[in-house]
């Protein structure tokens, strides 16, 4: 059961394509574990396809399909996605979210981070935003600190804590600049 799932304004952004990759990717990963936050995306892709479908048509100029073809033809190609090989979710430990899989490196492994922890960066075409998978021992964590944006955590596997509340699998933990927090893992597993 999902306790702390994903804030609305989230889910709103996320439907409407407007947040940015790293978010997303957060989301898109959270609604493989959420059976409600599927539901509500559903809900508001359904309030939004309903509100397309009341406004009027609005006549396009003649040429309007060769004008967006041939801006499509000019953006340069997206880079291929990166796919992971198996080693890479075997280092990884648990079962990971679609969503997320693709970003897993080929040849990942985990690097020892600041604070006691380990992580494997994830590569996003976006800089505005820091993806990483952190692993922590069980009944270890980070020192109380606060963050100059906002941080998202999604859960995998195992458990935590951070003085604000409880977080299992599945679960997202928003932390903004006001909130200052200590995530200690769960002392039963990582």
């Amino acid at each position: 059961m999902i306790r702390n799932p994903a804030p609305s304004e989230l889910l709103l952004d996320y439907t409407s394509g407007t947040l940015a990759e790293g978010p997303a990717l957060l989301v898109a990963s959270h609604l493989a574990y959420s059976e409600e936050a599927r539901a509500d995306v559903a809900a508001l892709e359904a309030v939004a396809g309903d509100m397309l479908a009341s406004m009027p048509a609005e006549a396009l100029p003649d040429d309007a399909l060769a004008r967006a073809l041939a801006r499509i033809d000019a953006e340069p190609a997206p880079p291929p996605p990166i796919r992971p090989k198996d080693d890479a979710m075997r280092v990884v430990g648990t079962a990971i979210p679609a969503p997320l899989r693709r970003y897993l490196p080929e040849g990942a492994h985990w690097q020892a981070a600041l604070g006691g922890f380990e992580e494997i960066e994830l590569p996003l075409g976006d800089n505005s935003y820091r993806a990483t998978v952190i692993r922590m021992a069980a009944g270890h964590g980070l020192p109380a600190h606060r963050h100059t944006g906002s941080e998202y955590t999604l859960v995998l596997a195992g458990g935590f804590s951070d003085g604000h509340g409880r977080f299992d699998r599945g679960d997202i933990c928003v932390a903004d600049p006001s909130v200052e927090h200590k995530p200690v893992a769960d002392h039963d597993q990582p």
